[in-house]
């Protein structure tokens, strides 16, 4: 580690300006937190970047911003990127890539705040592009796991986390019925091939998230980038009735929602309906259909135009067994010969499975 005592701090936030506003008290709460736990050990933790007065919080907050701070600091400074909500890797991605320094991410571990979360995604971003770094996290910066860490970090600029419980697949047992299984869908896929349809493929600054297309042909899998203005206008055409049958679907599968009357913190019924309209033409669109799978993001598109699709969170579909019946304007024949289920899902959008 450097001999200076200076220790950078950098924060990436949301690229919304409500979300960005609204948690940056849990950001400088976990700032503050963890500045008292760097001085512990002589060290200085100093923001690489100031707090914004005239959009009220201090985050990080679109790629060319984080740009601009990364061009001014020292490549070589021992950095702490510090996450106590959910951001968006590519504010800060192009800068560490560059940054020759130690590097540490550091999240809170909290029920109300997504930090860890959002330190996750950064962290599989970092590995994707081969960036060293390491990672702690902690519930109040204060435990003698993250403590005992951080001084190691301080000193070495490494930490090294137990991973005894970590074994090659390939020395894995693996028993003899699920191995055939494998190797019977792996020849399927090579042979007849799968479509994977994608939605807004690295939304939100999720590079960890793109799985590149060279690898996945390998497998048989192919990709079909969907357009989300397309869905859009499908949500538009869902009816009021075909929005409730989605909803009603989810709660006759068990679903439970915990609904409420305010609109802005709550979960409500209002909401429920709007999130099932993009649930209909994503059953139904001739191109979605044909896919074997397909990923619906909860993106920076769809997610200011209309919610998430519902049965998105909750459900896997199969032709016999949808939230609803196809229309025959919008049915596909192609999707009564799909050979496995598909599964509508907000993770990250080449992830889907």
């Amino acid at each position: 580690m450097a001999q200076s005592k200076t220790i950078l701090l950098v924060a990436s936030g949301d690229l919304r300006q409500s979300a960005n506003e609204k948690t940056w008290p849990i950001q400088q709460a976990m700032e503050k937190q963890l500045t008292a736990a760097v001085a512990q050990f002589g060290y200085r933790l100093v923001r690489a970047h100031p707090f914004k007065p005239d959009v009220a919080h201090g985050f990080i907050s679109s790629q060319k911003e984080g740009m601009a701070i990364f061009a001014g600091l020292d490549p070589k400074a021992p950095l702490i990127v510090a996450e106590a909500v959910w951001q968006y890797s590519h504010h800060v991605l192009a800068g560490l890539k560059s940054h020759r320094g130690p590097i540490l991410t550091v999240a809170n571990w909290s029920g109300t705040a997504p930090g860890l979360v959002g330190m996750l995604n950064l962290n599989g971003s970092l590995t994707k592009a081969g960036v060293k770094y390491s990672t702690l996290w902690s519930a109040d910066f204060t435990d003698d796991f993250f403590l005992k860490n951080l001084a190691g970090w301080l000193k070495t600029g490494v930490v090294r986390h137990a991973a005894s419980h970590v074994r090659p697949l390939a020395k894995a047992r693996v028993p003899a019925k699920a191995r055939a299984i494998a190797r019977q869908v792996a020849a399927d896929l090579r042979r007849r091939k799968s479509i994977m349809g994608v939605f807004d493929e690295g939304c939100m600054g999720m590079f960890n998230a793109i799985i590149p297309d060279e690898l996945l042909f390998s497998t048989g899998v192919y990709k079909e980038r969907l357009s989300q203005s397309a869905l859009y206008y499908g949500a538009t055409q869902v009816s009021d009735q075909e929005a409730r049958g989605v909803y009603n679907w989810l709660r006759a599968k068990g679903m439970k929602f915990h609904l409420g009357t305010n609109e802005d913190t709550d979960l409500t019924r209002r909401r429920c309906s709007g999130s099932a309209r993009p649930t209909s033409p994503l059953c139904a669109s001739p191109t979605s259909s044909a896919a074997r799978r397909s990923a619906s993001s909860t993106s920076r598109g769809s997610r200011t135009s209309c919610p998430p699709p519902t049965s998105s969170r909750a459900c896997s579909t199969t032709p016999t067994d949808r939230p609803l019946p196809m229309p025959a304007a919008r049915s596909s024949a192609t999707a009564c010969r799909s050979r496995t289920s598909t599964r509508w899902t907000s993770a990250p959008a080449s992830t889907a499975c």
